[in-house]
């Protein structure tokens, strides 16, 4: 039975214009339908009275402003606490608030998404984190907080500034993560599942900060596994070859960029495994390979460890090679992956293969010159991640080295600064990332127009290291 008080107090057409309602009682018609002549209903859905329960972020955030708990906006209700714990088998170091917070952020697609391909990769993903959480939550459960506490919360504004008390919280956690890192011993399989996972979440913490230590953490991981991982006939299992093509693919790139050595040989899946799609790669797997063996003759070229006719010799020999590198796409691939995941997965393919044919011309030509295939090659870049993104109707994932490759070509600043803020799918996680690009890049155009001595691709490992422009320039 419905409440007096429940009743409209307004016709339907006073309400809908948000006009006073006035009628002698409740029976007659009101004074505006009764002037135009209008029949006076009454028929819109009775509403409960009273005020309207807030969303559920906003009641987080007014909590947020009178608390200082670590996470204010966390409600956890008493039959769910125990449930989490036991889940995760997590020990007493971790509250039960950061364990409903590991649990709330892991499981939002919105977060993990932004690391991966596409939405399909996603819950194999999640398996994969809880899983290795679930084997050794001592050593990975610092590491998930930090990157947990380094974000907004499912709800909050992706851009909104977070609070002193979660930066610090979020340090204390990776320097603890930092900390097991430095001792732990790879001795078996399992040992670097867990190493893999470890770095892993390390390098997503750095990476919201601008990723400046990515190489120092990649090379570190990678010197761990490299015993068990080259002494391993078989095959890692898939979610633990993700992890290490994601380490290997953010070393390569550093290496790339800071002409360095990569620590380990990667070993790309059998080609019987055709039908295997790395979740951050995807179908480059078979490319890493031809990226490493660039940051070694870079590194040779740099450090004259090689004769230069030698090199060059190596260097083409490896242009061909890459020239006629194509992708092994599993049978039912277009069927396997949503429109928009194979459109980014092809697009990857194919501006990574650009980039390293991009960066190849630059060790032999030095920037300014041979312009016309070096501006060719990254026009289009730029174009196929452009493409990309109005066919999948959001910014390709997985494609930041070969978009900086394309920037570096690029002479207008504000051109350069637009293009990695709209192709780079990261942008929003991390704009420390993006200023960080923006300043590497503007320090090599500034060193080459100083024009004092020619400045090819092996020479930007001075800009990484904070080398003078001049100094750069004066090579």
């Amino acid at each position: 039975m419905i409440h007096e008080s429940q009743l409209p107090r307004s016709c339907d057409r006073c309400h809908s214009l948000k006009e006073r309602c006035r009628r002698a009682n409740s029976i007659n018609s009101c004074e505006r339908c009764t002037r135009l002549r209008l029949t006076c209903t009454s028929n819109r859905p009775f509403k409960r009275p009273g005020r309207r329960p807030q969303p559920y972020h906003i009641q987080g955030a007014r909590r947020q402003r009178g608390s200082e708990s670590l996470d204010p906006a966390v409600d956890i209700s008493e039959d769910r606490k125990g449930d989490i714990l036991a889940i995760f088998n997590i020990p007493e170091k971790l509250s039960e608030e950061e364990a409903w917070l590991v649990h709330r952020t892991l499981a939002n697609n919105s977060f993990i998404e932004q690391f991966l391909l596409g939405p399909s990769f996603c819950n194999a993903h999640r398996k994969s984190l809880f899983s290795q959480l679930c084997k050794a939550p001592a050593l990975l459960q610092d590491a998930y907080v930090a990157c947990v506490l380094s974000v907004p919360y499912p709800g909050e504004d992706p851009s909104g500034t977070l609070t002193e008390q979660r930066l610090d919280s979020s340090y204390r956690r990776a320097s603890a993560a930092l900390a097991k890192l430095r001792t732990l011993k790879v001795e078996n399989a399992s040992d670097v599942s867990s190493c893999l996972a470890l770095g892993g979440s390390i390098l997503t913490f750095v990476l919201r900060f601008g990723g400046k230590d990515s190489l120092a953490i990649c090379s570190r991981v990678l010197g761990l596994i490299r015993p068990v991982y080259e002494s391993h006939t078989n095959k890692l299992p898939d979610a633990d070859l993700g992890f290490l093509a994601c380490v290997v693919m953010c070393e390569t790139t550093e290496c790339l960029l800071q002409t360095e050595l990569p620590t380990l040989r990667f070993r790309p899946q059998p080609l019987e495994s055709s039908e295997y799609v790395d979740r951050y790669v995807g179908l480059c797997g078979t490319l890493l390979p031809h990226l490493q063996e660039l940051c070694h003759l870079s590194f040779a070229m740099f450090h004259s460890t090689q004769a230069k006719e030698e090199v060059m010799g190596e260097l083409q020999k490896l242009k061909t090679t890459i020239e006629a590198w194509r992708p092994i796409v599993p049978p039912n691939f277009t069927e396997s992956y949503t429109t928009s995941e194979v459109t980014n997965i092809l697009c990857q393919t194919h501006v990574m293969q650009l980039a390293a044919l991009l960066i190849l011309h630059r060790m032999q030509h030095p920037f300014g010159t041979e312009q016309i295939a070096a501006l060719s090659m990254a026009h289009t870049i730029l174009r196929q991640l452009e493409v990309a993104k109005m066919v999948a109707g959001r910014t390709p994932r997985c494609i930041d080295f070969a978009l900086m490759a394309a920037c570096l070509e690029v002479s207008d600043g504000r051109e350069r600064s637009d293009q990695l803020r709209s192709a780079s799918s990261i942008a929003v996680y991390s704009p420390r990332f993006i200023q960080r690009s923006e300043t590497f890049i503007s320090a090599v155009w500034e060193a080459r127009s100083l024009k004092q001595s020619p400045i090819y691709w092996y020479h930007l490992g001075l800009v990484t290291k904070h080398v003078n422009v001049a100094e750069l320039s004066a090579i």
